[in-house]
């Protein structure tokens, strides 16, 4: 059985399949060395700084940012946003940083933008009428 290979996120596929179906990249029978691969997925990016994109109100919803990021293409790092309070302070409350680099920092801001403006619905109950 020949196996194809994604070029881009190194998945393998049965060789009835041309193109993967995340990345939507045509496969290919071998996958290039990993440092090319790497070098053509950052291109230009290789030396460009990280710039904060957004600061989010603890870790779980930095990381759902994320994987949100990711899924449009946009790689990015979160960071605690004290690293010395981070050692005491459970992730459920630490604020914390996510970093992209500076080329895709305003497409990254757009994309978070309707979930750093979202405000919480809050519940509201009604009081009971007393008489």
């Amino acid at each position: 059985m020949v196996v194809r290979y994604c070029p881009q996120c190194g998945r393998e596929f049965p060789e009835n399949i041309q193109i993967c179906p995340d990345c939507k990249a045509s496969l290919a029978e071998r996958l290039p060395p990993f440092s090319q691969r790497e070098a053509e997925f950052t291109g230009k990016r290789q030396n460009e700084p990280p710039v904060l994109a957004a600061t989010a109100p603890n870790e779980p919803i930095a990381v759902m940012w994320q994987g949100i990021l990711e899924n449009e293409g946009i790689r990015s790092v979160v960071i605690p946003h004290d690293l010395k309070a981070a050692m005491y302070v459970p992730s459920m409350l630490a604020p914390c940083k996510l970093y992209v680099l500076a080329s895709q920092a305003d497409q990254a801001k757009e994309i978070l933008a309707p979930f750093i403006n979202e405000k919480p619905d809050v519940a509201t109950e009604s009081q009971p009428e007393t008489g």
